[in-house]
């Protein structure tokens, strides 16, 4: 896949709650009662010039268009009776030409034992179910996309729920390439160039904890839809907060509203070297949505270091076994290490260096960046490709020292470099903003450590003495109801613990005693399935974690 140095700007939503789902079959499935025809909805594809003028976009790689359809479950579908007393929503979508469909909700809201579902005419691949744990008070949700030109959807609910759920579908992702191996059960498998490195083989043995934190991102950004790669990263807190780092020019001009839609999947490779066939043994564990927290521009135009900083609007669960990536910002080169990244939306590959990182200038600003060159390896020779932008530059020390923001290699142009914005240079010299810096949310209470190691759940919690309330953990998140909490102080004062619901009503409420080290229970299995808030307060100093109740 040949680059030109625009394009290689590469490589190129707000939800509480994961995209976690119980999986199991549909209850349509296995129905032999229900009306074998269910209502279609017909969406036009996007004409021909429009899908060539988006695959023509020079800074992302853009793989669908956002197509309008409307779609409400009050005034489309088939609703139909359960031989048990219960109801099933059905709706058919179809878009000729589509080579996978994503489903995107302004609205959606799910009552208690209510079931979600979202799979293939063939019953080949099947999202769901999601339940009451995936609402939206923000409004906004998306389902990533499915093979083929049809997807369907389902809502069952048993007979004992009376209440209705409110759908209300906006429209559809209509994706035009990135997904060739959807077809096949996959989820974007196939589409990288024959060269690349699955971070399965050897070249990734020491770097199996960096390679879990790296994510592939699906962003809607206005009416059209890209690829890009990003990577959870540790602060000094170390308290697992979902931060996300990736490059500004994966945001583009995404809005808000958009950002509510993007779609974070952790954990997409293959779970040995050798490229599979088919999706069997691959996971899809996927978050939606994030909000801003800092960025090199407002446009996504590559200035500076080209950096972009988001926080998922939901915990990782521990059940994605996440790590955060730690990194240095120290502006020395480093003589070998490693990329991980989703080439076109693929499974994860890994790219290899093994001489030093040049200092380059890519825009305006000099010194803002790290050129490196690829070396062959045991098992191929990575490059990058359209949907790698965004992943991480790891020195020698298994530490990030850069971000992917342009480059010229692909397969048949193995010798030619690629760009990373710095780390260092993103620390605190892209503007004196706040939003425009990594320093205030990686070391918000200015330790000036240089270089930080990454975590895995349960997260340390190191660098905050200063507080009297530090190093909260909450386990296990998500939770069938009963959860562990656990502190440090460094004041002898009494903790107070409150559970909220995300409206902010206090549900419940204690007081823990004095101590140095604390730890207690919270039983929130009477607690419907939902996104809930526990806040501790001691000494005037608050601290607060989300948790996931799912029933």
């Amino acid at each position: 896949m040949k680059k030109s140095l625009l394009a290689l700007l590469l490589f190129a939503a707000a939800a509480l709650s994961a995209q976690i789902s119980d999986k199991k079959d549909p209850y349509s499935f296995t129905a032999s009662h229900l009306k074998s025809k269910i209502q279609t909805v017909e969406i036009e594809a996007p004409t021909a010039i429009e899908i060539l003028d988006a695959q023509n976009n020079e800074r992302l790689y853009v793989v669908g268009l956002f197509v309008t359809a409307e779609i409400n479950s009050n005034t489309h579908g088939t609703w139909e009776n359960t031989a048990e007393g219960g109801s099933i929503w059905r709706l058919k979508i179809e878009s000729k030409g589509a080579q996978a469909i994503g489903v995107l909700f302004d609205e959606m809201k799910l009552p208690a034992h209510g079931e979600l579902f979202v799979y293939s005419e063939d019953h080949e691949q099947v999202l769901g179910a999601f339940t009451q744990a995936n609402n939206n008070p923000k409004e906004g949700w998306a389902i990533q996309p499915l093979g083929g030109e049809t997807v369907i959807v389902e809502y069952y609910a048993p007979a004992f729920v009376n209440e209705k759920p409110v759908l209300s579908i906006e429209g559809i992702s209509y994706n035009f390439r990135g997904f060739d191996g959807l077809t096949r059960g996959g989820t974007g498998f196939g589409a990288s160039d024959s060269c690349n490195v699955n971070a399965a083989c050897s070249e990734g043995n020491n770097w199996r904890d960096q390679i879990r934190s790296i994510a592939r991102m699906y962003m809607k950004i206005g009416f059209q839809f890209a690829f890009c790669s990003g990577s959870l990263i540790n602060n000094v807190g170390q308290g697992c907060e979902p931060y996300i780092l990736s490059a500004d020019h994966c945001m583009g001009t995404a809005s808000t509203a958009d950002m509510n839609q993007w779609v974070f999947m952790f954990g997409f490779e293959s779970p040995n070297c050798t490229n599979p066939l088919n999706q069997t043994g691959l996971t899809s564990k996927t978050i939606v949505g994030c909000k801003l927290l800092s960025r090199t521009s407002t446009t996504g135009t590559l200035v500076g270091s080209d950096f972009l900083l988001v926080e998922l609007n939901s915990p990782v669960p521990t059940t994605y076994n996440p790590y955060w990536s730690g990194w240095t910002r120290f502006a020395g080169s480093s003589p070998s290490g490693v990329s991980v990244h989703h080439p076109s939306g693929d499974i994860k590959k890994i790219s290899t260096y093994s001489t030093n990182l040049i200092n380059s200038t890519v825009s305006s600003t000099p010194n803002t960046h790290w050129m490196v060159s690829w070396a062959q390896t045991t098992n191929g020779h990575g490059v990058t490709e359209g949907g790698s932008s965004g992943s991480p530059i790891y020195n020698n020390q298994n530490l990030i020292v850069g971000i992917l923001s342009a480059g010229l290699s692909y397969c048949n142009a193995t010798s030619d470099p690629d760009w990373y914005g710095k780390f260092s240079y993103s620390w605190t010299s892209n503007g004196a903003a706040t939003n425009r810096q990594l320093k205030p949310f990686l070391d918000p209470h200015n330790s000036n450590v240089t270089s930080l190691t990454g975590t895995n759940y349960p997260c340390a919690g190191i660098g905050l003495e200063e507080e009297s309330l530090f190093n909260v953990e909450l386990y296990p998140n998500p939770s069938t109801g009963v959860v562990n909490l656990t502190w440090q102080q460094t004041q002898n004062e009494d903790v107070q613990i409150e559970v909220l619901d995300i409206t902010g009503r206090v549900l419940f409420q204690n007081n823990v005693a004095k101590s140095a080290a604390s730890k207690t229970t919270i039983d929130l299995s009477a607690f419907p399935s939902g996104i809930y808030l526990v806040k501790l307060t001691s000494e005037g100093v608050q601290k607060t974690e989300r948790v996931q109740i799912l029933h």
